[in-house]
Formats: structure tokens, C-alpha cells, sequence
């Protein structure tokens, strides 16, 4: 951890022990802009390295982290103890269960202790390459006409990596539109989850922020654990069970885009 990024914080956080998944309830009250959420494991120095490209490159520095950790990742459980009190920082411990088939699960449960009107999901073997990123990122987001329909609530920036300009992945998106759908994901392929539901509602939009992410220089055991499910997870992802879910979260952020509008309509009557 960067002796920069421990002057920026000092602040006192503690951790929650979770095993099983929650129902989506966001808490009311005031929290940072955005909530940053981690799945880690085995890669205590890549997470600090990860987490420090996101804090020395930011401007307006509001946010807080919510990592997984594995109940048996002993070094990253003592790398987090070190984090607590540089950072704004949570971490959810539980077992590993089934590894990355259960990544929607984690991402579900962190959403649950997301307090930030935004969220990041990020990846420890990724690196923020821009400055003033948050800037960008919030600030391009305030209008009430980024979207067709107006509903500044329901809507996503995606960023991609150098290796795949334009793709889709790393969804910033506001927390509201987590909490109308009553989840983050049901397939570990998060971000693909996001981008098709919001795309059909014309809610998705690309932020030219390339992150290096290290995946294939990496390539350790945990990224071996992933490729052997990928298929897999991706077929699961386009099941007809999967589809209708999509559909059933497509059409309950159009009930709250038909609410949002009507309320505004008749303000406007008023």
C-alpha cells in the first residue's frame, strides 16, 4: 500500500461475517458516491496495487470498499486487517462454496452493504489507468437527459480494458437500479447481465476509461478456475430460465422508469 494512499485515509472500519445470501435492501442516509466492490482471493499484493490505482488516480476521493474474502485466505484476511484504518473498507468473509460459480452470489451480498448512490464492480487483478476517473464518470452522469427516458436513476457507464476497446465491462451503475431489480446478477458473468438488461432499455453507455486489467499476466490458479467453468456459466447465462429473468428485470425497472415519469408529469400539472 502506497504511503500516499495511507495519508488520504484514517478512518476506523470493521468486518462482517456473512454465509448465506441476503435479500437486496439498500439502507437510507447519506454514504459516499461510490461503493467499490471487490471478490479476492490469494492476490493480497495485486488487491492493494488494484485498490491504490483507483484512490491515487481519483479527484474526488467518495467512496468506500466492500471486498469477498475467502474464510481459509489467510493472507489476504491479514492484508485486510492492515487495510482498516487507511480505508474505508468491509469485507464480506464466508467459504468459497463453489469458487467463481458462485460469483453473482458475493456480488449480491456486497450490494447489501453498499452504501455509495454508485457502484464499481472491479477486479483485484485490475488497474485504473486514468486520472480524475471519478470525475469523468460522475460528473458526465447528472442529466436528466443522458437517457431516452429521462430517469437518471436507472442507468450504467461501462468501461473497458485495452485489450478490448468498447467491450462492455465494469459497470458503473447507479445503485437505485440495483435495488429496483432486487439483485446484481443471477450468473457469475455480472457486468454481461447488467449490459444486456440495460442496453434493451437504452440505458447503457460507454465511458472511453480503458483499465489495464492482468488477468492473462497473471494466470494463476484462480484465473485457471474460472476458464475451466467458463463455458459453462456462459451457456447458463443464455438458458430460456436465465432469458426470462432478464426479461422479468427489464420489466421492473420499466414499472419504476412509468412511475418516475408519471410523478414527474404531474408535477409538472401542478
Amino acid at each position: 500500500m502506497s504511503e500516499e494512499l495511507e495519508k488520504r485515509y484514517r478512518t476506523n472500519f470493521g468486518h462482517v461475517i456473512i454465509e448465506t445470501p441476503f435479500e437486496i435492501c439498500f439502507p437510507r442516509g447519506e454514504g459516499p458516491l461510490v461503493s467499490v466492490l471487490i471478490p479476492t482471493r490469494g492476490r493480497p499484493k495485486d488487491l492493494c496495487e488494484s485498490i491504490d490505482s483507483l484512490v491515487s488516480l481519483a479527484t474526488i476521493k467518495s467512496f468506500e470498499f466492500i471486498l469477498k474474502i475467502d474464510d481459509d485466505d489467510k493472507e489476504t484476511l491479514q492484508t485486510y486487517n492492515k487495510l482498516i484504518g487507511l480505508i474505508p473498507v468491509t469485507a464480506i468473509v464466508s467459504p468459497r462454496g463453489r469458487g467463481y460459480l458462485d460469483m453473482h452470489i458475493w456480488v449480491n451480498q456486497m450490494c447489501t452493504y453498499a452504501t455509495g448512490d454508485w457502484i464499481l464492480l472491479w477486479n483485484d487483478d485490475a488497474r485504473m489507468t486514468l486520472k480524475e476517473w471519478d470525475v469523468m464518470l460522475l460528473t458526465g452522469s447528472v442529466s436528466d437527459k443522458v437517457t431516452w427516458h429521462g430517469i437518471k436513476d436507472i442507468f450504467i457507464w461501462f468501461l473497458s480494458t485495452k485489450d478490448r476497446p468498447g467491450a462492455r465491462e465494469f459497470a458503473f451503475v447507479r445503485r437505485k437500479m440495483i435495488e429496483v431489480m432486487g439483485h446484481y446478477s443471477l450468473n457469475p458473468h455480472n457486468d454481461s447481465w447488467l449490459a444486456a438488461i440495460s442496453s434493451f432499455i437504452s440505458s447503457a453507455f460507454n465511458m472511453p476509461i480503458e483499465v489495464e486489467h492482468r488477468s492473462e499476466e497473471i494466470g494463476d490458479k484462480i484465473r485457471s478456475e474460472v476458464l475451466d467453468v467458463y463455458d459453462q456459466t456462459g451457456r447458463h447465462l443464455n438458458s430460456v430460465d436465465m432469458l426470462r429473468e432478464k426479461c422479468r428485470d427489464v420489466l421492473r425497472l420499466i414499472d419504476y422508469i412509468e412511475e418516475k415519469q408519471k410523478e414527474r408529469s404531474h408535477g409538472k400539472a401542478l
